[in-house]
């Protein structure tokens, strides 16, 4: 049980340049007694995508996690992109897209004790509430509480691409969609925010 504040600084908003590619694999994790709000009244999620990072988060991968007296909305939540990121100073006239294009995946979970997370399989994965390419994804359905779709589809993933131009920190040319072959999914990417 967490008795007191981490000493460990919180990032609340990232003012330099995010990372590229990556992912970050957690395993073997227990987490106890989550529900959707705290004894004082707050919510709380275990999985939270940080609302003040306008650029791409590395895919997480979490294996073999046990989930003891946690409720299916207290898992995770996925923040959308800030409407107010469209600017010239920060990503142009789109906003930023990189809380759009984010992806969790859940191995091996194991639920247990008195509260369990409803419909909830042991593995599947986390897209963003994005109807423009998560509405057309195979075996995804919505959950609300989580602002994002729940998905049994082992096709999906990341796509990430780079310009290589010698000029790419100072010229743009994005929003850029990209649309599936075969699927009604496209997504639409933005380059990362000015800093």
């Amino acid at each position: 049980m967490i008795r007191k504040a981490s000493g460990l600084p919180y990032v609340e908003s990232a003012h330099s340049d995010a990372s590229w590619g990556g992912s970050t694999l957690y395993e073997d994790l227990q987490f106890i007694n989550y529900d959707t709000t705290t004894s004082c009244g707050g919510y709380q999620n275990i999985f939270r995508l940080n609302p003040q990072s306008p650029d791409y988060s590395p895919r997480v991968i979490i294996d073999s996690a046990t989930f003891n007296n946690v409720s299916r909305d207290a898992m995770l939540y996925m923040a959308s992109p800030v409407p107010g990121w469209a600017n010239l100073d920060d990503c142009g006239h789109y906003p930023c897209t990189g809380p759009n294009n984010t992806y969790l995946h859940f191995k091996n979970s194991h639920y247990t004790g008195r509260v369990q997370p409803s419909n909830v399989p042991f593995t599947f994965q986390a897209v963003p509430n994005n109807i423009q390419t998560s509405g057309g994804l195979t075996g995804c359905t919505l959950v609300s509480s989580w602002n994002a779709y729940m998905c049994q589809n082992k096709y999906l993933g990341i796509l990430l691409f780079e310009s290589l131009d010698n000029d790419k920190m100072t010229r743009t040319i994005t929003p850029i969609t990209v649309k599936s072959y075969n699927i009604s999914s496209s997504t639409t990417v933005n380059t990362f925010m000015d800093h």
